[in-house]
């Protein structure tokens, strides 16, 4: 039964990141892509949104989008 839930709750947070992903103009890239991810792609196209994002990340957690898309490798 835990096991269910945790795999529901996963996918909400999967889909929750891939739709404000979309929202954040990052286009249809990967399922399971963070936000993190999807603002280090957008601001390494040099786009506000992502440099901006990664800036406020970088404030909680040094170097947190490229942390995540490293993790993702």
């Amino acid at each position: 039964m835990l096991h269910r839930v945790w795999r529901g709750l996963v996918w909400l947070d999967q889909a929750a990141n891939w739709t404000l992903g979309w929202v954040l103009g990052g286009g249809r890239q990967p399922w399971g892509w963070t936000i993190s991810d999807r603002l280090w792609l957008l601001r390494s196209q040099g786009r506000r949104v992502g440099i901006i994002g990664c800036r406020l990340l970088h404030v909680v957690d040094k170097d947190h989008c490229a942390k995540a898309i490293k993790g993702d490798a």
